[in-house]
């Protein structure tokens, strides 16, 4: 449902992730645009931060930083979290584009 939002540097987006029994109210701030290199090729991309504004299975105290491509597709490339522990990094490592979708 993010991939699908209008969105612009600077601003936030809310949406809603669900756990077992409840939904919460997610905030999606939208930090940068950014050219990002991974495995599978250079990429003009969107960085934004997820910020879970109350309680749940969902719930941290690290945060986490995502890159996206900026173009229709919105494909996930980078995940950058920083955790109790250390540091989680996941880089896209291939992708094989799939047909266009026709417009109905």
């Amino acid at each position: 449902y993010f991939r699908l939002q209008p969105i612009e540097v600077g601003q936030s987006v809310y949406i809603q992730v669900h756990d077992i029994r409840k939904t919460y109210p997610l905030k999606v701030d939208i930090l940068a645009r950014e050219t990002v290199e991974t495995p599978a090729g250079i990429f003009d991309c969107i960085k934004v931060e997820p910020v879970l504004e109350s309680a749940g299975i969902f719930k941290s105290k690290g945060r986490i930083f995502l890159w996206f491509t900026d173009d229709e597709r919105r494909m996930p490339v980078i995940l950058k979290a920083k955790v109790l522990i250390g540091s989680i990094t996941a880089y896209l490592k291939e992708y094989k584009p799939g047909m266009p979708v026709e417009d109905p």
